[in-house]
């Protein structure tokens, strides 16, 4: 299509806006044509085509001038700081987070900018605008902008200018910089800058050789954005000294406005600290840049030890190894690989080539060099052995030992030191075993070595092993006397000499020397109910003690009381009772038999069971048959370290720490109440209460029968066995 106007008239100058035609070419707004004209200067009519030809239409007749019509862009070009583009200069100001971005026009016809008109829509961040200047640069300033971050999150700006302050001239193609709109934004945050197509963009521009035409240039949505800083990534190096861990080279790291960032060692770090060997050292600095953001940058030193050296062997020739003196030898200085000195640990034991030496041969001895990680060098001091004519030679070595099972008579571990003519120890032979030992617990065990030196000469030691055991092997704890501290129990009865025979004069208590009753000699099961007579204790003792006979034994210092043993064989009924014996416990729980209860033998196909009773605690039984060691001939159980028989809702033992049992205390009355801690012991306390002395109402076994002795029986009340006893 064609528009056509024409204007009459003379003598007008800027007669009127003729009209305002907006042309479309292939369905785009392409350009406004505006027609002025002028009486005194040219009456004329303007043909705007569809092909954008501008034609210049004379009174006196037709002149034509044509202008190609190419397309018009806007965009948004960012501006570096401190340059100027055209008649902008950047306010880019990277330390006040401000980013500036400059309008960029491309015109489509050639000419003299007169006003430009623009509206942008941008987002809001964090509810408030980034929008912080917007003017033109080359212009007028007539810009203006709306703010909606409360409302619709969103900011309206018009970029917009007129009448030039200086001619802004443009060209066809040629883009030029019209306005400059500055944005705060951190690191890492963008806007988009999109186009509001109410108010549109345009250009008026006065056309080179007359009239003047609107530009509506094309825009494309600007993503805005500020860059996160770029920063050096962490350094690391091995070395193999700590004094090479020195303060690094600090790479230099610019802004984003191309500004040196400040830079500061803020701290080192030693790992372990102080460093004495290897680890690491870390320098820390903080780069600060104008805007006070800032950024930790790490150097690691990892102090690896190199290895070292050490000088070679040395050594020397001797005729016998006993001219061998290891004191004479001063092993090499030497330094690690940072040049510290290092102290060697030797010299190692002798090594022997052969691995026996009886004859010749060579003895090494070995210095260690370490540095602190421990890296090992090895320096050795070699003496070759060029031997003369040896000697027979033996020392005072224990050729004997006692043993409670005959499967312990294994050949020695230590044997005589037999040395050739120099000293030379000779290797033992291989033994040759003898003895009387069938089994059971009585017989000798007997291993003979024959020595042989370089000559061939002999020397013949004979180990024996004397076979003495007992046959009932068991352990046991006391409620009463056990101590948590130690995981024993106390022997306060024995070391205040109230034990059955001992004079209470000898104890360290004055209270127990004027207060305390004498125990009268002999085991104190002897009386009901358990009326026990076969063996007596009667030897056992102190020899000042009253009524003491000829020979008194006196009482080990680790012994805690007497206690009763019984074994039953093939059930636990009494009928099955086949030996019975009064023993002592010791503070680990240990039981011996100091005196012979008659004979007993074990048969490996039978099953064994152990009753424990004491005068003052709940008797036990092993829960299951106990074990036989020693092929058969020793029976063993150890009650301390599991619960013994138990049946519901009987009581066996009490777990009076984890995994320790211990038998259970304040059963001092067994004649009503053998199997029951009831209110017959309570009374039993209570008769004997404040008694000192070897009492069974004293529950906790500590010489004397007082509040302490009630707490226990409390806690242990109602508590039964089911073991049957008689």
């Amino acid at each position: 299509m064609s528009y056509e106007m024409k204007v009459e008239g003379k003598k007008k100058c800027l007669a009127d806006w003729i009209n305002s035609i907006r042309c479309h070419f292939a369905g785009k707004e392409v350009l406004s044509l505006f027609i002025l004209s002028f009486y005194m200067c040219l009456p004329s009519s303007l043909i705007a085509n569809e092909n954008g030809t501008i034609r210049k239409i004379k009174d006196e007749g037709l002149t034509t001038f044509e202008s190609s019509l190419a397309p018009s862009y806007f965009n948004w070009i960012e501006f570096l700081p401190d340059q100027a583009y055209g008649a902008c200069l950047s306010e880019t100001d990277c330390c006040q987070d401000i980013i500036c971005y400059g309008l960029e026009y491309t015109p489509g016809v050639s000419g003299i900018v007169t006003s430009y008109t623009t509206g942008f829509f941008t987002e809001c961040l964090t509810g408030m605008t980034p929008l912080v200047s917007n003017a033109s640069c080359t212009m007028i300033d007539n810009s203006y902008q709306i703010n909606e971050c409360i409302a619709t999150d969103s900011i309206l700006f018009n970029s917009s200018a007129y009448d030039s302050l200086n001619n802004v001239t443009v060209t066809t193609g040629v883009p030029v910089i019209l306005h400059q709109v500055c944005f705060r934004l951190l690191p890492g945050q963008s806007i988009d800058i999109s186009e509001d197509h109410i108010t549109d963009l345009s250009v008026s521009i006065d056309l080179d050789g007359g009239g003047y035409v609107d530009e509506f240039p094309a825009y494309t949505t600007t993503v805005i954005s500020r860059p996160v800083q770029s920063w050096p990534p962490d350094q690391s190096t091995t070395v193999s000294c700590l004094s090479a861990a020195i303060e690094p080279n600090v790479p230099d790291v610019l802004d984003l406005c191309g500004n040196l960032i400040d830079v500061e060692l803020i701290s080192i770090i030693n790992n372990p600290d102080p460093i004495a060997c290897e680890g690491y050292r870390l320098y820390v600095y903080e780069y600060t840049d104008c805007a006070a953001n800032t950024h930790l940058w790490n150097y690691f030193y990892f102090i690896e030890y190199a290895p070292f050296t050490v000088p070679a062997d040395e050594g020397e020739i001797v005729t016998c190894i006993n001219a061998i003196d290891v004191g004479l030898v001063d092993p090499p200085m030497v330094n690690d690989n940072c040049g510290i000195p290092l102290t060697p640990s030797g010299p190692s034991l002798p090594v022997y080539d052969p691995p026996m030496l009886t004859c010749d041969g060579t003895v090494t001895y070995t210095w260690t060099y370490a540095d602190c990680e421990g890296n090992p060098m090895l320096w050795n001091y070699v003496y070759t052995v060029e031997q003369t004519s040896p000697v027979e030679a033996g020392g005072p070595v224990l050729n004997n030992s006692t043993i409670t099972c005959g499967l312990d008579g294994t050949p020695p571990l230590t044997l005589p030191v037999v040395v050739d003519a120099c000293g030379d120890v000779i290797p033992a032979p291989a033994p040759v075993s003898g003895g009387n030992y069938s089994g059971g617990c009585d017989g000798t065990i007997t291993y003979t070595y024959t020595y042989s030196n370089c000559p061939g000469t002999e020397f013949i030691w004979v180990y024996t092993y004397t076979v003495e055991c007992s046959s009932v092997a068991l352990k046991v704890l006391l409620e009463g006397p056990y101590d948590p501290l130690s995981n024993t129990m106390l022997p306060d009865l024995n070391i205040n000499h109230l034990l059955p025979g001992q004079n209470k004069l000898l104890s360290p208590n004055p209270s127990v020397q004027l207060y305390g009753l004498y125990t009268p000699f002999g085991q104190p099961y002897a009386i009901a109910p358990w009326n026990f007579s076969g063996n007596t204790g009667l030897q056992f003792g102190d020899a000042s003690s009253p009524g003491a006979p000829m020979v008194v034994i006196p009482y080990p210092a680790d012994v805690v009381d007497w206690i009763l043993v019984t074994v039953r064989e093939n059930g636990i009924l009494p009928p099955d009772n086949i030996w019975t014996c009064a023993g002592w416990v010791h503070m680990d729980g240990e039981v011996s038999f100091p005196e012979s209860c008659g004979p007993i033998s074990f048969d490996i196909m039978d099953d064994y069971f152990i009753i424990v009773q004491h005068r003052n605690h709940l008797g036990i039984l092993s829960p299951t048959a106990v074990d036989m060691p020693c092929g058969g001939s020793v029976i063993e159980w150890d009650f301390t370290v599991a619960n013994s028989y138990e049946t519901f809702p009987r009581t066996g033992q009490k777990e009076i720490e984890p995994g320790i049992w211990v038998m259970v205390a304040a059963n001092g009355e067994q004649i009503a109440s053998l199997p029951a801690i009831a209110s017959q012991d309570r009374t039993a306390w209570v008769n004997l209460q404040n008694v000192l002395g070897y009492t069974v109402g004293d529950y906790n076994m500590n010489v004397s029968a007082n509040s302490q002795d009630e707490t226990i029986w409390k806690s242990n009340q109602n508590k039964t066995s089911g073991v049957i006893f008689y």
